[in-house]
């Protein structure tokens, strides 16, 4: 298949948050997705929601996470490593100068990142991105390897990290087909 042209304007990194300061502000099932994988990453987290519903404030409680019910000033932003903008409306458009990395959820023209689906593996993490193109494609996709990739290979993932020697060759069987 011939690629279509246009380049994808990034460099696919991993971002290391440990011990930095990570604001999320918004609400909602993002905002709680975002949370607990930046928690997992060891960040230093600061959430703002002007009206945070219960089940955030319950995230935060269970995670031990400061939630602001009220949306970040300048002091706060100027603190931040990382700002996740799940919810757009919050903050007004400005032009981000040298500081905090800024991700705004389903709008990659207005950020500088974006956010990969990630499929968790045992010690791998499988990233799938279109670039910001679609998030929702980027999930469908992962979810399709999930499905293909199972426990076995979380466990040659471990041997082959716990192993002296080379690993065994992998063998992948399965197929993964777009739609007709």
């Amino acid at each position: 298949m011939k690629p279509r042209s246009g380049r994808l304007p990034g460099l696919a990194v991993e971002l290391r948050v440990d011990a930095r300061r990570v604001l999320i502000v918004g609400d909602g099932p993002v905002a709680m997705r975002r949370l607990v994988e930046a928690v997992e990453a060891g960040a230093l987290i600061d959430v703002f929601a002007p009206n945070p519903s219960d089940a955030l404030t319950s995230t935060c409680l269970a995670h031990g996470v400061a939630l602001h019910a009220r949306l970040p000033d300048a002091l706060d932003l100027a603190a931040a490593f990382l700002i996740l903008l799940v919810t757009p409306s919050l903050l007004p458009r400005v032009d981000w100068p040298l500081g905090p990395l800024l991700w705004v959820h389903d709008e990659p023209s207005s950020s500088h990142l974006t956010i990969p689906a990630i499929l968790k593996c045992g010690p791998l993490r499988i990233a799938v991105s279109s670039g910001g193109r679609s998030s929702a494609l980027s999930r469908l996709l992962r979810d399709a390897l999930g499905r293909v990739l199972d426990e076995r290979l979380a466990a040659w993932a471990w041997a082959c990290l716990d192993s002296k020697t080379p690993s065994p060759p992998l063998r992948v069987t399965g197929s993964i087909k777009p739609p007709d």
